[in-house]
């Protein structure tokens, strides 16, 4: 028993997964905050949000691992990245990706925040869920949670 609860918590401290915590509490990993800098879009149109991250543990904690691994969800319904780092769907890289591979800070900083855009329509989140009115916005990454932004759709 005791050995299967230090996989679990060992489990837990790598991956930050909730679905492996020994107890309903874990504590939280990252500071994450979202902001956007246009919060009303035409319908039709992608909002980009900004993910701001900050490290709550002397844990190592990789910014493009956080960053791969965010799960959004728009008005409660979870959409993940369709592909990783390494490129396009399936990870194959080819020049209709929309980014280069990760070029930005190697660690999340533990004494101030960082910030990466990140644009809906790259984790499928198409006009028919951004119709036209009010969404809620959340990011997860592990365990930790975002505030709840909220995006205004507009008929053009």
């Amino acid at each position: 028993m005791k050995k299967t609860l230090f996989t679990l918590a060992m489990l837990t401290l790598l991956c930050g997964c909730k679905e492996h915590a020994a107890t309903d509490h874990v504590p939280p990993r990252l500071k994450i905050r979202i902001v956007c800098p246009q919060t009303t879009i035409g319908f039709g149109e992608s909002a980009t949000i900004i993910i701001m991250m900050q490290k709550l543990v002397d844990d190592v904690i990789g910014t493009s691992t956080a960053y791969w691994s965010a799960i959004v969800r728009v008005d409660g319904k979870e959409f993940t990245r369709p592909w990783g780092p390494d490129g396009g769907p399936d990870g194959i890289m080819d020049k209709s990706w929309p980014q280069p591979p990760w070029s930005g800070p190697a660690i999340v900083p533990k004494d101030s925040e960082i910030g990466i855009g990140l644009t809906l329509s790259e984790y499928g989140v198409s006009k028919d869920v951004l119709s036209v009115g009010t969404h809620e916005v959340v990011v997860t990454i592990g365990q930790d949670v975002s505030n709840t932004l909220i995006i205004n759709v507009i008929d053009n």
